[in-house]
């Protein structure tokens, strides 16, 4: 579900954005393609059906959307009848809807992402994903799910780590990446990733690592520690502010409706 205003300026950067965010990875001389064939994306918009509702246009998208993953309806797009040449580049594995489209039969729930984004710079990305009643016969015990999922183990991030310096951050990383690699480990990383954002002290050496797999999580750990010198791994936060007293910060947001 797309922002989708219409503009000549603004769907071209959305259109590439979203190309970028799920077929990124395929090389232009389309040597990966075969890992995901002709699959093309539904967009849309819910602003060629309501107009754009500005303050609650978000709010519709969402709502859209959740209709569509609830009843499994891809909803058609109106008054679509030609394509903004600068989309093209990105067309092949996007589609636009024109009528209603019954959700593709797939092996995992469905899922949608909303776009909204505000006047004065708010921008917001949601996934909604499809509600599944876990019935208990079928359930497993935690530590058999969290063995049988190893393989296909991934989180959406990020990863935060700490250190109080660069040289135990790149220590903290190689144990991290150990453990990771240990063929016994249970630990789940959407798990670790959640548990490194709310329950580890932040010390002022830093660094983060984006969502995906638990290899390629491992993968990046190592690449980290091999590229990058210990004592420059990461980003250092200030120790203090340079004033006593915070100051008054101004902000012109362009719609005061966001605050």
């Amino acid at each position: 579900e797309g922002h989708g205003t219409g503009t000549l300026a603004g769907d071209p950067q959305e259109a590439k954005g979203i190309y970028s965010a799920f077929f990124g990875h395929v090389k232009s001389d389309g040597e990966d393609e075969t890992d995901i064939g002709d699959e093309k994306l539904f967009c849309g918009s819910i602003k060629t059906i309501i107009g754009h509702l500005e303050g609650c246009a978000g709010l519709a998208g969402l709502l859209k959307a959740s209709l569509a993953v609830q009843h499994g309806i891809i909803p058609p797009n109106l008054l679509f009848k030609s394509l903004n040449p600068e989309i093209e580049p990105y067309y092949h594995r996007l589609q636009v809807p024109t009528k209603a489209i019954p959700w593709p039969a797939v092996q995992t729930v469905r899922r949608a992402s909303v776009n909204s984004f505000g006047f004065g710079g708010t921008n917001c990305h949601a996934i909604i994903e499809q509600y599944v009643e876990q019935h208990p016969s079928s359930s497993l015990p935690q530590t058999k799910i969290e063995q049988t999922t190893a393989a296909e183990d991934c989180f959406a991030g990020p990863l935060l780590l700490s250190a109080a310096t660069g040289t135990s951050l790149a220590a903290s990383i190689c144990r991290l990446a150990d453990m990771l690699e240990e063929e016994d480990s249970v630990v789940r990383v959407e798990d670790l990733a959640w548990f490194t954002q709310t329950r580890r002290t932040k010390f002022q050496q830093r660094i983060s690592f984006p969502g995906g797999t638990r290899s390629g999580l491992i993968e990046a750990l190592r690449a980290t520690t091999k590229s990058t010198a210990a004592s420059e791994i990461g980003v250092r936060a200030p120790a203090k502010l340079k004033w006593h007293t915070p100051g008054i910060l101004g902000i012109f947001t362009g719609q005061g409706a966001q605050w």
